[in-house]
């Protein structure tokens, strides 16, 4: 591979982006992400007593760096590669001795926590006990080859890692209020996940642990996502009501919505419908759900793909 491969601007993301480019994309989805998850946002501040403009530096911190792990040499191999058999160590794990540095932990109950890296260590494998325990001998120094391609590639990522906080500054108008420490790409993946690991445990604090890291990669999927793919993506949960309504005047049968559905729709907080079929169960429960959307998302559950399709 020759130098002008790894040149600043061709280190690759995807076949035709290059990371800096996937990045900037993902950061301008994530000014309209922190708009959708506001509440979500609110709480978690209040559950973690910390400030918003810190979360905020958090999560941007974990979507500017989510992916610098591609700039390696095997993952810029592969993505060059026309052999759909091709492997490239995984980008998610070199990603994190990066995030880890970016940020300082957040202190829970004596304990240090990690979200953010959490969430890119999880952004494109569902996080469980085993996550990448094949790799814990290896090391990120190593995936950054010690031949040429190898020592640009780590350029790349140790000046794209110190950049950021000049591009939270020109995003947010704001100071990026975390030092950059130095990436220990040395440091054995074995004894950082043990580390990164404790985060997510069994304790008095569970449910909201979970419920913080939640936010994290919820946030990391959707700018990763719509980056990736969806750019004309809408979020429309404060549209639910009218769109029903749209749908529904169309069926020739409706006159008006029944008493179930108007007790529904009226109705805070959680409650229980039994009425047989035909009798409008899924309209009630999406006007009760335009009603209860304090935490910002519907999730709709049905017992069998063919329902599921039907509704869809």
């Amino acid at each position: 591979m020759s130098k002008e491969d790894y040149s600043s601007t061709n280190i690759l993301a995807k076949p035709n982006e290059t990371l800096s480019v996937h990045v900037n994309n993902a950061i301008s989805i994530l000014k309209q992400v922190l708009k959708w998850k506001a509440n979500n946002i609110n709480q978690v501040c209040k559950l973690l007593n910390i400030e918003n403009s810190e979360l905020v530096s958090r999560l941007f911190a974990m979507v500017y760096l989510h992916d610098i792990g591609k700039s390696c040499n095997s993952f810029q191999t592969h993505i060059r590669s026309n052999d759909k058999k091709s492997r490239a160590f995984p980008h998610a794990l070199l990603s994190l001795p990066f995030v880890i540095s970016s940020v300082r932990p957040i202190h829970i109950s004596g304990n240090e926590e990690y979200f953010e890296t959490l969430a890119v260590m999880s952004h494109h494998t569902s996080f469980y006990d085993d996550l990448y325990s094949q790799y814990i001998g290896a090391d990120a120094e190593t995936e950054y080859r010690v031949d040429f391609e190898g020592l640009q590639c780590k350029e790349y990522a140790l000046n794209f890692y110190n950049y950021l906080p000049e591009c939270y500054e020109q995003y947010f108008n704001k100071t990026y209020p975390f030092h950059l420490s130095e990436p220990d790409l040395s440091l054995k993946f074995g004894t950082l996940l043990s580390k990164l690991k404790q985060t997510i445990r069994k304790d008095d604090r569970l449910n909201e642990l979970h419920f913080v890291y939640s936010l994290f990669v919820s946030v990391m999927h959707y700018c990763d996502w719509i980056a990736s793919g969806k750019p004309y993506y809408k979020y429309s949960e404060d549209k639910v009501t009218p769109q029903l309504e749209l749908y529904i005047k169309h069926n020739p049968l409706f006159k008006s919505w029944n008493n179930v559905q108007k007790t529904a729709k009226s109705l805070k907080g959680n409650f229980m419908l039994s009425a047989p079929t035909g009798k409008g169960k899924t309209e009630a429960a999406i006007l009760w759900a335009s009603t209860n959307l304090n935490s910002g998302k519907i999730l709709y559950l049905l017992p069998t793909r063919i329902t599921v399709n039907a509704i869809y």
